[in-house]
């Protein structure tokens, strides 16, 4: 599951929506982060954070007051966070010093369209490695595991 951040404006939203829907035409599963039904904010949107794969952060011209904060949980989380900025904002906070980041421009729409292909691809790229991975820990269990069994058949 992918979190996305961005903030709760009329501005932003529909940005995070339209992203949000093309994460769901590459069938990929996404949360965007809105006001819970119930539960605290912090809560709620921390246990999305820790329960996702990545982060894709939206900064527009209506800055977020949470937005540096779910940053900092992705990373303390160990979260690849994807950075999609709007063309001409300075980008602060923590984000340049932990992501490269695609800006896109309100203008023209395929931009962020084109950030959103560009995450899909990486995420699929970082899931296959974790896959990889594990593959590669379970063997290496498997012949400790069977060393082990050797050495006590002796």
């Amino acid at each position: 599951m992918i979190f996305i951040s961005c903030s709760f404006d009329p501005f932003s939203m529909p940005y995070g929506e339209f992203i949000h829907s093309l994460f769901q035409q590459y069938g990929v599963d996404a949360y965007i982060a809105k006001h819970p039904a119930s539960g605290s904010l912090p809560e709620v949107l921390k246990s999305y954070v820790q329960k996702s794969e990545a982060m894709v952060a939206l900064v527009t011209q209506q800055e977020s007051p949470w937005q540096q904060t779910e940053i900092t949980w992705a990373y303390d989380f160990s979260r690849p966070v994807y950075g999609i900025v709007q063309e001409g904002i300075d980008v602060r906070g923590i984000l340049p010093y932990i992501t490269v980041y695609k800006t896109f421009s309100p203008s023209y729409p395929d931009t962020l369209k084109e950030a959103i292909e560009e995450i899909v691809v990486s995420i699929s790229e970082l899931k296959k490695r974790k896959q990889q991975q594990q593959r590669n820990l379970v063997t290496a269990g498997l012949v400790i595991l069977g060393l082990w069994a050797i050495t006590k058949g002796e």
